[in-house]
């Protein structure tokens, strides 16, 4: 009777590390997001993840006219003499709400663009695929662009982007720069309720 016990334990410790491997080796890291009518309403219990898990990875400032709070992930690209862009999140706290902000940075555009389209090509391939375009500089034109981005990064697709002189340059192709947006775009979707 006991080694019956002791072998249905085993089978039972044997079935649950399987099942663990499993999991580990077949869980998607990055898992996507259904791109639908932005919702930018905060669940309570993914602000308390943001505030107690993510916030530390960002510098926070906030803005006195609008009482809102702006993160910037630490990792971001300061050098501003790379043509790049990045993204901050901002926090309506009050509302419960958060947006999502593409920054460019200075040597790329020398203002805020009210319109930039970026060229998206599949991993090792030189003909480009698709476009993604901020076709204005509303929260739901931002949402959108960050969204078909965010999608586009977790699939590998390389980018371009045409800059004020015209010329269509790499862009995000710097790992440490690609995995900061990356990050970003991951922790604020996930604010909103879109990666569970």
């Amino acid at each position: 009777m006991k080694t019956k016990k002791i072998n249905l334990k085993k089978i039972f410790i044997f079935w649950f590390a399987a099942m663990l491997v499993l999991v580990i080796f077949y869980f998607p890291e990055d898992r996507g997001i259904v791109i639908s009518e932005p919702d930018f309403h905060v669940p309570e219990s993914q602000e308390l993840y943001f505030k107690n898990i993510r916030q530390s990875h960002y510098n926070k400032r906030s803005d006195n006219e609008s009482g809102f709070d702006i993160y910037t992930i630490r990792s971001a690209e300061t050098d501003s003499t790379q043509k790049t862009f990045t993204f901050n999140i901002i926090n309506n706290w009050r509302a419960d709400e958060a947006f999502i902000r593409l920054i460019p940075m200075p040597a790329l555009f020398s203002s805020d663009p009210d319109e930039l389209t970026v060229v998206t090509l599949p991993a090792n391939e030189e003909t480009p695929n698709d476009t993604i375009t901020l076709g204005g500089r509303s929260s739901y034109d931002h949402y959108l662009f960050a969204a078909h981005l965010y999608m586009k990064i977790i699939n590998d697709y390389q980018f371009k982007i045409m800059d004020e002189s015209g010329e269509f340059i790499p862009i995000l192709d710097n790992g440490k720069h690609r995995n900061s947006v990356k990050k970003t775009l991951k922790d604020y979707f996930k604010l909103t309720g879109k990666i569970r």
